[in-house]
């Protein structure tokens, strides 16, 4: 198990896990809350497109379960993003 802080860059998609495993992910940063889009894909993801929400004002919104085979990828929406990665 490894467990990794990926500071996210506000506005533009970022690979932030390889899918080598399946991994857990959450939100975290300040200022609160902390809002991003995240999206499974085998390539990186298009400006426009729209991920499902990740909020750390929400604990349903707030994980993300990400299955192996595929990097995931994050865009924040607000400054300060971190994604937690449990793998």
């Amino acid at each position: 198990m490894e467990l990794l802080n990926v500071p996210v860059p506000r506005g533009s998609w970022v690979q932030v896990y390889d899918g080598t495993n399946n991994a857990t992910l959450s939100i975290a940063g300040t200022p609160e809350p902390c809002i991003a889009q995240i999206c499974q894909s085998t390539s990186e993801p298009a400006p426009g497109l729209m991920g499902f929400t990740l909020s750390s004002a929400s604990d349903v919104e707030g994980i993300y379960v990400a299955t192996s085979g595929a990097p995931v990828y994050v865009k924040a929406l607000t400054t300060g993003v971190v994604i937690i990665i449990n793998a």
